[in-house]
């Protein structure tokens, strides 16, 4: 269909934004799954489930590129904070999904000058006239203090919980999917009309301090609406929607062990950046991926894992693209799913056999390719290089990497990614093994590298284009 098109082209176009102007942001980005839906799913622009698909509405696709980009970090940052399990058991729901819109917007609005924010009017903690840089829980505990302190005081009209009035003096409907905010239905542009209820738009609802009341207080706000369509989805509050997808439909999720491992790697692509680039990363950011990474040993083979999933969902979105021409036999009704129609993904492993790894070196390399032909069902290829290339060889099992690699001489890494790029056809991905005491290709590759630093290895002159893990 034309409209579930056009929701997808902008998602790809929203991705591509996002990985360029922040590729921290790429790893996660990339493993979010898009599901197109109706009008009537009652989504405004986009919603996101704990699963990691992002539902996409068709007001999505007449969003500016900016603006797609930005409303599609504010979701990718619900899933990387973990809020659904850290807000499931907050009541109401409405309560939880805007906590959580504060922890992301303080820096969200700021990091995204051209982004035209009058038409996504996020909530922030400064119209509530709260502090920037808190957690979801304080804000949490914050809201609900001015709703305790605004319970005694007189009813002088009713709004919802973006501050528009509502003449009716019924619960207004909080928005879902923008920046902040949690389901409205859709508004025609400049009428200042809902186009569902007939409520007039754009007036703020004001408590005696002159800041937006709380949700469910009896002040100048109605108490929140409980339908689980106005809500930015599970992946925000931990509840599901009804427009939310079976865990077995497709397109698949990612939960569990995958989803950690994305953000993991996702925290330490942005303390990397910090690093690299001082002030360029929004300082709530940084202090979430303190908190992800403080006190925790981070598990090298699940950055790996997190790093090959990435650059293989490249492949993977490119059959989602053709197969929306041939859909899936298990189709939700009024939700457009695509057939499964992927080409089969090659990763060329360049594996370091120069002198200066050692045979134990080249041993562990072995070991961690042996754990990426457990991870992926790609076709996987070995060059071993030291100085040059001595051998190209397909690997299917462990079986395969018994015989001994060739090799012993000096160390010249960039001639195995170059051989690598010769390949027919060319790989998908491009990971380099080895202890990083080597030359590397003066040009970007035209496929992501990733280089896994083994045995008594140097970060020193890896090339920031590259994916780094670090195996201790």
């Amino acid at each position: 269909m034309d409209r579930d098109r056009a929701a997808i082209e902008k998602f790809q176009a929203a991705v591509a934004r996002l990985c360029l102007e922040r590729p921290y942001f790429a790893t996660a980005a990339l493993s979010l799954r898009p599901v197109p839906v109706p009008p009537e799913a009652g989504i405004a622009l986009a919603a996101v489930g704990d699963d990691w698909r992002v539902y996409i509405a068709p007001a999505f696709a007449r969003l500016g590129v900016v603006e797609a980009a930005a409303v599609l970090q504010h979701e990718l940052e619900h899933l990387l904070r973990d809020h659904a399990s850290r807000l499931r058991s907050v009541d109401p729901h409405i309560l939880a999904n805007m906590a959580a819109d504060m922890e992301i917007n303080d820096d969200l609005v700021r990091s995204w000058p051209a982004a035209r924010w009058d038409q996504l009017n996020p909530v922030t903690p400064g119209k509530f006239g709260l502090p920037e840089g808190l957690t979801a829980e304080e804000y949490v505990s914050l809201l609900r203090k001015q709703q305790k302190d605004a319970s005694g005081q007189s009813q002088t009209g009713r709004t919802n919980q973006v501050g528009q009035a509502s003449p009716s003096g019924q619960p207004g409907q909080p928005q879902s999917g923008q920046p902040g905010q949690s389901g409205q239905p859709e508004k025609s542009a400049g009428a200042g009309q809902d186009k569902k209820a007939g409520q007039q738009t754009g007036q703020s609802g004001r408590g005696p301090s002159g800041k937006p009341s709380p949700p469910g207080g009896d002040g100048n706000t109605a108490a929140p609406q409980e339908g689980m369509d106005r809500f930015e989805g599970s992946g925000a509050t931990g509840r599901r929607g009804p427009w939310e997808l079976p865990q077995d439909a497709e397109p698949k999720g990612l939960s569990g062990h995958g989803a950690e491992a994305v953000r993991l790697a996702t925290a330490k692509a942005i303390l990397e950046e910090a690093g690299r680039q001082r002030g360029t990363v929004p300082s709530g950011l940084t202090k979430w991926a303190r908190r992800q990474l403080s006190g925790r040993q981070v598990n090298w083979s699940d950055i790996l894992r997190a790093y090959i999933s990435q650059a293989l969902d490249l492949v993977a979105s490119a059959g989602d693209e053709r197969s929306y021409a041939r859909l899936s036999r298990r189709q939700i009704p009024g939700i457009l799913l695509p057939g499964s129609a992927q080409p089969e993904p090659i990763v060329a492993v360049v594996l370091d056999t120069s002198a200066s790894m050692g045979e134990m070196g080249v041993s562990q390399a072995v070991a961690q390719i042996a754990s990426i032909l457990a991870q992926t069902d790609a076709s996987v290829y070995v060059l071993a290089t030291d100085a040059a290339v001595h051998e190209v060889r397909r690997v299917f099992d462990e079986r395969d990497l018994s015989a001994e690699f060739p090799g012993g001489g000096g160390t010249e890494m960039s001639v195995g990614v170059e051989q690598a790029l010769k390949l027919t056809p060319r790989p998908d991905l491009v990971i380099v093994m080895t202890d990083g005491y080597t030359d590397w290709p003066s040009v970007r590759p035209p496929v992501p590298v990733v280089v896994c630093l083994v045995g008594r290895y140097t970060r020193a002159g890896v090339p920031d284009w590259a994916k780094v893990v670090e195996v201790k």
